[in-house]
């Protein structure tokens, strides 16, 4: 019964010990994830922050040039085509005019224009009037987000609405 009482001894204040230390070490080890992983969506938050603020002065020039402000179907601003092939994430590029009608776009069968005026995306666009991001939409095939830009006529009111739908999963490549 001694030795019993002995080993107890030994024995009950190394496993206490030993609990404490692996309590401890648990904790840090948490901390440490929780580190990394604040580390982790701080390096996305700026990634997607930049490729947003690349979009919008992308958006912004295009805004600015005469063929995108005369907003005349007849006469598309060919930067449209060029862009087309640069950015994966793009899905369309496209110009509406403030009535949601079609300027420019390189859909085969863009939505129409009495759609298009009811989208939260497209009057929220026009409503703050300037560089805008929508909430993520489920399409027919993908989740996206529509960027848009107003363009301004002489006057500096809000003519038309370019219209920059990215596929998130694509763009998870610059998160």
């Amino acid at each position: 019964q001694q030795i019993l009482l002995l080993t107890l001894a030994i024995v009950l204040p190394l496993v206490g010990l030993l609990a404490w230390y692996l309590g401890h070490e648990w904790q840090r080890t948490r901390i440490a994830a929780e580190q990394d992983v604040m580390g982790i969506a701080r390096q996305a938050a700026n990634n997607l922050q930049r490729y947003l603020d690349e979009r919008e002065a992308l958006l912004a020039r295009m805004a600015m040039r005469a063929r995108v402000r005369s907003l005349n179907p007849a006469d598309c601003d060919p930067v449209f085509k060029d862009l087309m092939g640069l950015h994966e994430e793009l899905l369309t590029l496209g110009l509406r005019d403030k009535q949601a009608r079609l300027v420019c776009s390189f859909l085969a069968n863009p939505p129409a224009a009495e759609a298009v005026a009811q989208a939260e995306w497209f009057t929220e666009g026009l409503r703050v009037n300037r560089f805008h991001a929508s909430n993520a939409l489920r399409g027919p095939t993908r989740w996206v987000s529509v960027l848009t830009h107003p363009v301004h006529n002489d006057a500096g009111e809000v003519s038309g609405l370019l219209v920059m739908p990215i596929d998130l999963n694509a763009l998870r490549t610059h998160a």
